[in-house]
This record gives C-alpha cells, sequence and structure tokens, in this order.
C-alpha cells in the first residue's frame, strides 16, 4: 500500500471528468407539438389579415360606389334645376305676355349686349350677355334664326368684317340659293356662336393661362396676389405641387424669406394660407415701425426744445404764449398794464391846477416848452 501511495505522487494527478451532460431539450414529439401550434397561430394570423384587406376591398368598392351614386345624383339634381329654373322663365314670361302682351324685355327694356369688337378677352363675357338679353324676349327671338341675326347685329369692327359676308348672303339670296356655310350658321345659334369662338377665341387657353401664371407677381398685398393666382390657375392642368412652385415664385421676397422656413403643404389653399398670414403680419410690423418713428422724432424735438440755434439764414418771428392757452403771455401782459396805468391816470386829480388826466410833471414840461417858444 505503500508502495502504491508513493507511485501515486510520483504521477500527476488526472483531472477529474464531469459526469456526462443528460439531454434538458425537448423531445421530438414535444417539438412537433410546439411547431404545429406556431403554425396553427401563423395560419389564423393570416387568415385574420386576409379578412381585414377582404374588408378593406369592400369598404373601399362600397365607397367609390356611393361617391358615383352621389355625383350622378348631383348630377341629375342639377340638370333639374335647371329644367326647373327654365320652367319658371317661361311660366313667369308666358304669365307676363299673357297679362300685358308683351316679353318682359320690352317692359324692363335691358341693354343690348356687346358690341364685340374682336377682343379676345370680352368674347366670354359677349356671349353671355347675349344668351341673357334673348331669354327676356321668348316670343321675338323665339326662333334660331332670329336668335343669330340678333347676335350678329351686336358685332363691331373686325368681328362685323369677318361676319359681314355671311350676313350678306343671308339677306341677299333666298334659302335655296345661299351658301351652305350660311345655311348651317343661321340653322342654329350654337353653330354661329362656335364659329365666333373659333375665329376670335383663344386657341389654346391653358397655355395662355400658364403664361399669365410666369408673368404674375405680387405687386400688392398677398390676398390680392393669391386671388388672381387661383384663377388663372384654374384653367390649366397643372399638379398641386406645381401650381405650389408657381404661386412661391410670383410673391415678394420678403414673403418668400419667412415662408421658406415654413413645411411645403400638400394643397395650395393651404399653402396660401399660409402666404396672407404672413404677408398680413409683416404689414402690421411696417405699420408700427412707422407709428415708432413717428413717436421718436417727437421726442428728439422735446429734447432739443431748449436749445439754442443761431438763427442765421432764417427769418425772425415771434410766437405769443397766450395763443391757444388760458394765460396771458408777456406782450400781453405789457398791453394790460398800459391799459391800467391810462385808466388810473383818468381818474386821478392835478394837485397843482386841480385837473384830471395829467401830472404836474408833464404840465411843467410842456411849460417850459412854451417860454422857450
Amino acid at each position: 500500500m505503500a508502495g502504491e501511495s508513493s507511485k501515486t505522487k510520483g504521477k500527476h494527478a488526472e483531472p477529474i471528468q464531469p459526469p456526462p451532460e443528460e439531454d434538458i431539450g425537448m423531445n421530438s414529439d414535444e417539438s412537433e407539438d410546439e411547431a404545429d401550434i406556431l403554425r396553427g397561430q401563423i395560419q389564423e394570423l393570416r387568415g385574420q389579415l386576409q379578412q381585414v384587406a377582404d374588408m378593406q376591398t369592400r369598404d373601399k368598392e362600397q365607397y367609390d360606389e356611393a361617391y358615383r351614386n352621389f355625383d350622378e345624383g348631383m348630377a341629375l339634381q342639377r340638370e333639374q334645376n335647371a329644367q326647373l329654373r327654365n320652367e319658371i322663365n317661361n311660366v313667369s314670361n308666358n304669365t307676363i305676355r299673357q297679362i300685358t302682351g308683351k316679353d318682359p324685355g320690352e317692359i324692363m327694356k335691358p341693354r343690348q349686349p356687346g358690341p364685340f369688337d374682336s377682343t379676345t378677352k370680352d368674347l366670354q363675357g359677349f356671349l353671355t350677355q347675349v344668351r341673357a338679353y334673348q331669354q327676356y324676349f321668348p316670343s321675338i327671338l323665339r326662333t334660331e334664326e332670329d336668335k343669330v341675326r340678333h347676335a350678329a347685329g351686336c358685332l363691331s369692327g373686325a368681328a362685323l368684317a369677318w361676319f359681314e359676308p355671311t350676313l350678306r348672303d343671308f339677306v341677299t339670296h333666298v334659302y335655296q340659293h345661299r351658301k351652305q356655310d350660311t345655311k348651317d350658321i343661321f340653322a342654329y345659334y350654337y353653330n354661329f356662336k362656335e364659329a365666333l369662338k373659333a375665329t376670335f377665341g383663344t386657341i389654346d387657353k391653358e397655355r395662355l393661362a400658364e403664361n399669365q401664371l410666369e408673368a404674375l407677381k405680387q405687386k400688392g398685398s398677398a390676398s390680392d396676389y393669391s386671388a388672381l393666382f387661383v384663377q388663372i390657375a384654374s384653367r390649366t392642368t397643372k399638379s398641386e405641387g406645381d401650381k405650389i412652385a408657381a404661386y412661391y415664385k410670383g410673391l415678394k421676397d420678403e414673403v418668400k424669406d419667412k415662408l421658406y422656413k415654413e413645411d411645403r403643404p400638400a394643397a395650395l389653399a393651404t399653402y396660401i394660407a399660409i402666404a396672407v398670414k404672413i404677408d398680413n403680419r409683416q404689414f402690421e410690423r411696417r405699420q408700427q415701425k412707422r407709428g415708432q418713428y413717428f413717436t421718436n422724432s417727437s421726442n428728439r424735438d422735446r429734447s432739443n426744445k431748449n436749445k439754442i440755434y443761431p438763427n442765421i439764414g432764417r427769418p425772425r418771428f415771434h410766437l405769443s404764449t397766450a395763443h391757444g392757452g388760458t394765460h396771458a403771455g408777456p406782450m400781453d401782459l405789457d398791453a394790460i398794464q398800459r391799459k391800467l396805468a391810462a385808466i388810473e391816470k383818468k381818474n386821478l386829480t392835478c394837485y397843482s391846477y386841480g385837473k384830471k388826466g395829467h401830472f404836474a410833471r408833464e404840465y411843467h414840461s410842456q411849460k417850459k416848452e412854451r417860454k422857450q417858444d
């Protein structure tokens, strides 16, 4: 035993090996169960997501259908309102004619439209005036031919020179010998209106509007500039972003400096509201500065009031301290003292001669003067 122990001491002790670890993981059956549960949950979530997507699709379809129905309903309502207005106008016109035997225009005597002399910007206004005028005369201007003849009588200048050959053909020849263009124009007022637009109207309204937006600049208030900008921009097909960029370009520099720091919204109306608010604040600030300037200048005058400046090259003048006040100034006191002295002298009696109104010293001086004479 002693030998074995000595042998053991002479050799290095071998490290103690740990016991083998037990398999603490799940067995294959448990893993498959967990995977099945997880797959079931995922499948359930997918089903729920699909239901939500289906509901959104149905909601969108229902919204689109409701919007279409609303749009169609509004269009139908507008058409019905227009028909109702026409019926009311016809009833009122017929009633007036039944009572008076005249068209409303014969009683109210509206002003004739035009004349239209080929100015492009006046064309739409002229056509609107013609339509409004002709509605006053439902009996006199009853046929399409009558309406064209009336509108032709409101032309002047280059417009009249353009239509004169057609009008001359109409009044000179009978229907069978008229040109086809003449027959077409006098057959319907609409044809006359479209021919007038094709000749004197704007060929490319959108391009004209874009050029106007390019040249438009803010000269007065931002409100006035915005109103004109919206009116012109409505005749273009620009996107909201392009309209906002064009609007910003035409603003004054001081408005741009403040507007540049603001977040740019998606809608032009919101952007305009921000710009107008900035412009109004800047205007108020300018008014405040002007008021402060006047106050400072008045303070400066008061501080220099007691200073003496040489009166070189300036006319002399005197200010009465009694002007506009309640007390007498120096010059006024002198005048009052002279008046009081005169009254006192008048009431005094001279001790030498017993007379009133003079002093003895004055008499002696006069007496001496007489002696000298």
